[in-house]
């Protein structure tokens, strides 16, 4: 159980839902409510379709076509996830909305891939089913239905945290785990490819 709840939290973590609270509330302004709810749907499950692929066939890709350790990727995801980390402290936020953008055309692109399932999260993904393929599937799962519900709440979240710097400086924060996290990446596919 540790496991599920510690993968699912550090996937969910990566996805970064704080975020996507400000993107909805951005969205809020010029499109309606239904819109966005059809876009958050849509987006998710781009979103866990992706995940899901490379937790089953990334490990294969990697090694059979590509040749590539999957300790270098984790090194390389966690240089990724350390800068994305670095952005969210600096900035507050990892993106911008074009406002001429119709919903239709983003919900896919950038939003479900890769706002949601972003370089971070795929190498999350296949670094974990490396070491358990069920419980990473699991944790995946669970992770895009809680990223869904919250910014699908995202409106009412915003209504009630009513500042956007508050939800900046959340943003920051769970900026800093992400680079942590990418940091301690890192530590792991050095010391697993040159030591071990």
């Amino acid at each position: 159980m540790n496991g599920l709840l510690g993968n699912t939290l550090m996937i969910l973590v990566i996805i970064n839902p704080v975020n996507l609270i400000f993107l909805v509330m951005l969205l809020s302004k010029d499109f309606k409510f239904k819109d966005i709810k059809r876009l958050v749907l849509e987006s998710n499950i781009v979103a866990m379709a992706m995940l899901i692929l490379f937790a089953f066939f990334g490990t294969f890709i990697l090694k059979s076509i590509f040749h590539i350790d999957v300790n270098a990727l984790r090194i390389a995801g966690g240089i990724i996830l350390a800068v994305i980390g670095k952005n969210q402290l600096e900035k507050g936020r990892t993106f911008t909305v074009e406002k001429e953008e119709e919903l239709k055309h983003i919900a896919a692109t950038p939003i479900g891939i890769p706002l949601i399932a972003g370089p971070g999260a795929i190498t999350t993904v296949i670094t974990l089913s490396h070491i358990n393929m069920g419980v990473t599937l699991i944790a995946t799962a669970i992770a895009i239905v809680i990223n869904c519900i919250i910014m699908l709440f995202g409106l009412g979240i915003g209504k009630k945290l009513k500042d956007l710097r508050l939800l900046g400086a959340l943003i920051r924060i769970i900026g800093l785990f992400i680079m942590s996290i990418g940091v301690q990446m890192v530590v792991t596919g050095v010391k697993m490819l040159f030591f071990v």
